[in-house]
């Protein structure tokens, strides 16, 4: 009888888990992401270590809300693509993209940029790539498949109108 509770319990908070419009990260919660083609400007890049940008780019925009007394910067998390991890370009906490290498605190969403090789991915409505957390103990523990939205050439969705509590419930409703 136990074991019908516990596995009964484990069914429910999976199906909670499966029509969350949120993901679950490390350092909190994955609102949306979205994969674009429209060129995405980043400033305050250093001149001595230039963005490595493919020759046909997509934009892989991960927008996320931190949890409470957790910081992100570049250096924290890569996007697996198909085997090849890429990783953050820059951070987007008000209006413009940037290239900063300082953590980022804050309680209102952000986005994380990673520019990726057209070639591999953005070819279907709805893409699977995994979040990997960079930090220690950096294992597969701390990695999340994450269903990214293909919008073509559009621009990314702009920090303000990203849901407080997520996209990825419509994601799913629409397929």
């Amino acid at each position: 009888m136990k074991y019908r509770i516990l596995i009964l319990a484990a069914v429910l908070f999976t199906a909670s888990l499966l029509k969350a419009e949120a993901v679950i990260f490390r350092s909190g919660k994955v609102l949306a992401a979205e994969l674009s083609t429209s060129a995405i400007k980043v400033t305050k890049v250093n001149p001595d270590a230039p963005l490595s940008i493919p020759e046909t780019p997509v934009y892989a925009v991960v927008s996320i809300k931190l949890d409470a007394e957790r910081s992100v910067s570049i250096f924290d998390y890569s996007l697996e693509v198909f085997g090849k991890e890429i990783n953050c370009a820059a951070i987007r906490t008000k209006r413009n993209f940037e290239f900063t290498t300082e953590n980022i605190s804050q309680r209102t969403p952000l986005q994380l940029l990673f520019i990726a090789d057209s070639k591999f991915v953005g070819k279907q409505a709805t893409e699977k790539l995994i979040l990997k957390s960079r930090l220690t103990p950096a294992n597969e523990v701390y990695a999340v498949e994450i269903p990214f939205t293909v919008i073509g050439k559009k621009a990314p969705m702009d920090i303000e109108n990203i849901p407080h509590e997520g996209t990825f419930g419509a994601v799913e409703a629409k397929k």
